[in-house]
């Protein structure tokens, strides 16, 4: 699965292919009550991933953007709400603006809005914030890197081994050139705006707005950006073979390892150490995975059996039956020492051990040979 960070530019990919929500296949579908169930869309699409290609398939759940835009609704009306309670009282404004900043970090809001102190009135004035796609009077300069990652990602435009930026005397126009392309950003103080044109006769706008006397060009508001994501994740293998409902079952199948990890981790106390060596580190992931293998080799050997276990269940039974084995010397027993075996299994892991053909420890004592000397 890919970073949450990364599902943007695949739904650009989707765009880009002219494809909408509900164009998208169904590949998935899960019966959550009599009533109720909950379905999957995607595309299968060849694309780079961590500097690979891979078969990448953009999934989409309705049920889940449907979800998380009701959870940022409402955590935009806790704010708005606070903004007009506090627009209602007394007090010092500045107080007012760490209240409703300390409130905006707390529901993770605080790139989307700003707070505006309006003095003469002595209230607050919540702002929503636009995407900035570039500064423009820091290019070409500083803001280098970021204009060219915008007309690559946004307007498709390699800037290449050989691409130039250009700014002209009076600061309104920016040009970018390579070998294959140009585009000229013009800038319209007036109407807020800077209108952009590639050689192949496409126009695009774009607003301005001004933030610590620098001119910064925008795109939408970052709430309405973030809401495109909604719902949407991507999984990419790079096994070619493997068709949209095979990729969704497997990645859905993820849950069964995880909780797996989860209870060896718990109930068999193979927890973090502190490792600091790397051959620690190897050696403690290889006694888990070991671990998680060998449980769910006898999970399958049982269920074989018509027998069902799940992780915790099968480990409780395990660790119910134990075996005392040892020694016991004394200078009463000479040259001899004894021997011990004391096995103790209930009648479940008797089962267990009759339906695998597992050998049943037997109680042993026994006496051997030993060199005491006394002290």
């Amino acid at each position: 699965m890919t970073r949450a960070g990364s599902i943007g530019r695949f739904i650009k990919i989707l765009d880009e292919m002219k494809l909408k929500k509900e164009d998208l296949d169904l590949i998935y579908t899960k019966k959550i009550s009599n009533n109720q169930e909950t379905k999957i869309y995607g595309k299968l699409m060849a694309a780079e991933v961590y500097g690979k290609t891979a078969q990448v398939l953009v999934c989409y759940n309705p049920d889940v953007e449907k979800q998380k835009n009701k959870t940022l609704d409402g955590k935009i009306k806790t704010v708005m709400e606070k903004v007009e309670k506090l627009n209602k009282q007394d007090g010092e404004l500045d107080n007012k603006l760490l209240a409703v900043n300390i409130l905006l970090g707390e529901r993770n809001l605080k790139q989307a809005f700003t707070v505006i102190k309006k003095e003469e009135e002595n209230t607050l004035e919540l702002k929503r914030n636009r995407v900035c796609l570039f500064n423009w009077d820091d290019v070409p300069g500083k803001g280098r890197n970021q204009f060219l990652k915008f007309i690559e990602n946004d307007l498709k435009i390699s800037y290449g081994k050989y691409g130039k930026i250009e700014k002209t005397d009076d600061g309104d126009t920016i040009k970018f050139v390579n070998k294959e392309n140009s585009i000229t950003f013009k800038l319209n103080k007036p109407e807020n705006k800077v209108v952009a044109k590639t050689n192949d006769g496409k126009t695009y706008e774009y607003l301005i707005e001004t933030e610590k006397s620098k001119l910064r060009v925008c795109g939408e508001y970052r709430i309405d950006a973030q809401r495109k994501n909604f719902g949407f994740f991507a999984v990419f293998t790079q096994n070619k073979d493997l068709k949209p409902t095979d990729i969704i079952t497997i990645y859905k199948s993820r849950d069964i390892v995880e909780k797996g990890f989860e209870v060896l981790n718990a109930d068999m106390n193979i927890c973090p150490i502190n490792h600091s060596k790397d051959q620690r580190i190897e050696t403690h992931i290889i006694f888990k995975i070991y671990g998680y293998f060998f449980v769910s080799l006898l999970r399958a050997a049982l269920k074989d059996k018509k027998i069902s276990y799940s992780f915790s269940e099968l480990l409780y039974t395990i660790k119910s039956g134990n075996a005392a084995v040892g020694y016991y010397h004394h200078e009463i027993l000479k040259d001899k020492r004894l021997y011990v075996k004391r096995p103790t299994l209930n009648a479940e892991l008797l089962k267990i051990f009759k339906i695998l053909k597992i050998k049943i420890p037997k109680h042993d004592i026994k006496l051997e040979p030993y060199n005491y000397t006394s002290k």
